[in-house]
């Protein structure tokens, strides 16, 4: 049975994303195993052609070869066919695959360092604003000073607190693209069947 049979796709091929969709919410309700104990086998295969046919470069792939891979590499295979696009596009065509790496990391380390630089600078201010509210006296007339400074502290922590969340996923998109870049060459030969010979002389 294929994956559009699967889903009750009568269409198959020419079945629009809704459809996909609609089949899919309907029969993983009918199939799951908080309502159909037994259906378990049958909800994992609903789970898969949605997962699939809800793709388009993965639906393009079964479509083509009537192979179902796995999702990680379809994602991946996205991505290296968008950085081949702009490599083939592009009118030095002998730039380099490891140029094209080595800008994307550069541009997330710069990012990174900027916002380490910000943090610093507000951790400074964090300082500066503590050390005026010990020379300030609490009175009646500088209460609204000292809410003022409060107010600024409560912020440049937030501030602080944003950018250490975003400093994580810069250097996880750094690890991914050093990782990425080191795999490349493997997954052109698994996904796109390209000659290795061909990627070395690019």
């Amino acid at each position: 049975m294929n994956l559009y049979e699967i889903l009750g796709l009568i269409n198959g091929k020419i079945a629009t994303p809704n459809e996909i969709r609609a089949n899919y919410r309907s029969l993983s309700k009918e199939y799951h195993p908080d309502v159909n104990p037994d259906g378990m086998e049958m909800f994992l295969k609903i789970k898969q052609a949605y997962e699939t046919l809800s793709d388009p470069v993965a639906r393009k792939i079964y479509d083509e070869t009537g192979q179902v891979k796995d999702a990680t590499k379809q994602k991946q295979t996205a991505i290296l066919l968008e950085l081949l696009s702009v490599i083939l596009n592009d009118s030095e065509i002998h730039l380099m695959t490891t140029d094209i790496f080595k800008v994307m990391s550069d541009t997330v380390k710069a990012d990174i360092n900027k916002m380490m630089m910000i943090k610093a600078s507000n951790k400074k201010m964090i300082e500066r604003c503590g050390l005026v509210k010990k020379g300030i006296k609490e009175t009646e007339k500088s209460l609204f000073i000292l809410n003022f400074l409060d107010i600024r502290i409560n912020q440049y922590e937030q501030d602080s607190g944003k950018l250490d969340n975003e400093v994580k996923e810069a250097n996880k998109m750094l690890d991914f693209i050093e990782t990425f870049h080191f795999g490349m060459e493997d997954l052109m030969l698994d996904n796109l069947g390209l000659d290795p010979e061909w990627y070395n002389n690019v």
